[in-house]
């Protein structure tokens, strides 16, 4: 480490908004390590399962196929690299919440949506009833599907008891937290920062703000460029909008948003930058009160692993850039 900051420090002068902005409100930052619920548990225990009976099946002595005896150790490689990325998408999103993925909707009932969709051309009039079985199966989690049930559900009266319950709906220990955690924010005259790397948990949390009743709005990536400063500027001056949800990249960089005092990570990204990024729309110039920020982090899950991850690339980015030549390990702007 001494000998890396050594070769940067004729190259790198960095200020912290420790060093520049010195009547800059100061930064609280705390941590939620939260408890999954029951369903959660039960979800990711399978997944868990899943791969480890997986794993134990490949191992298991069995004839080589062609495909196999053909294969090369970099594409079996690959193989196993796929297989494990996406078991850490598919936990990633049980930490967050189990309607993330289809665990939910039985085949019986998917097929059941999946006619009233077709007749009513949810999917376009071109698509078969094979066609639209399959995009449910393959393509759309329980969230999106219970959308879909109260979508058709005026006219297709039936699919109104397939929608879920708000207990189903909001079954998680990140929603248990902001349930609690949102209204009395919002009974202080605090205004809230929502952050989530994922639109679709985006659509869940803006599907849950929504049943709390709390006025707020949403930029993300599919925000049309036109319209994102209109909101910001909305937000900016109408303290009556108590909560603004942005994903992390769309709406962590380039924008304003002192009115907001409280910024809340519901996913951390494997970048802490990123997340400093987001934290940094409240606090910077023209602050003028006190910002808190809450990291939310699913205990007993790969949560905690990329929070752990983050500190180690905290720690090493101060190590790197402090000293002689290289600025404080703080924050810069």
């Amino acid at each position: 480490v001494r000998r890396v900051r050594q070769l940067l420090a004729p190259f790198v002068l960095r200020r912290t908004k420790a060093d520049v902005l010195q009547q800059l409100p100061g930064k609280v930052e705390t941590e939620r390590l939260l408890e999954m619920s029951p369903a959660q548990q039960q979800l990711y225990a399978s997944l868990l399962a899943t791969a480890a009976a997986s794993r134990t099946i490949k191992k298991a002595p069995k004839k080589p196929s062609a495909s196999t005896r053909q294969a090369t150790p970099a594409q079996t490689l690959r193989l196993s690299q796929t297989v494990a990325r996406n078991l850490f998408f598919d936990l990633r999103k049980a930490a967050n919440h189990p309607l993330l993925l289809r665990r939910h909707y039985t085949e019986a009932t998917l097929l059941v949506i999946a006619k009233a969709a077709h007749a009513l051309g949810s999917y376009g009039h071109q698509c078969s009833l094979a066609q639209v079985l399959d995009e449910l199966r393959t393509k759309e989690n329980d969230f999106r599907i219970h959308q879909l049930c109260e979508e058709l559900q005026a006219k297709a009266p039936a699919l109104g008891k397939l929608a879920l319950s708000p207990a189903q709906l909001f079954d998680s220990a990140k929603m248990r937290e902001l349930r609690e955690m949102l209204p009395d924010l919002q009974a202080k005259g605090r205004r809230v920062l929502l952050f989530s790397q994922h639109t679709t948990m985006l659509d869940l949390l803006q599907y849950f703000v929504g049943h709390l009743g709390l006025s707020h709005l949403r930029l993300d990536g599919q925000t049309p460029q036109a319209e994102r400063q209109e909101m910001i500027d909305v937000y900016q001056r109408d303290d009556v909008v108590f909560i603004f949800l942005l994903s992390t990249r769309a709406g962590g960089q380039g924008i304003n948003l002192t009115a907001a005092d409280t910024v809340i990570l519901h996913d951390l990204d494997w970048n802490p930058q990123l997340d400093r990024q987001a934290v940094d729309r409240a606090h910077r110039m023209g602050q003028v009160n006190q910002v808190r920020v809450v990291r939310m982090v699913t205990r007993g899950t790969v949560d905690e692993n990329i929070h752990q991850r983050q500190k180690d690339k905290t720690l090493l980015d101060a190590k790197l850039l402090n000293g002689r030549g290289g600025g404080g390990g703080g924050e810069a702007e």
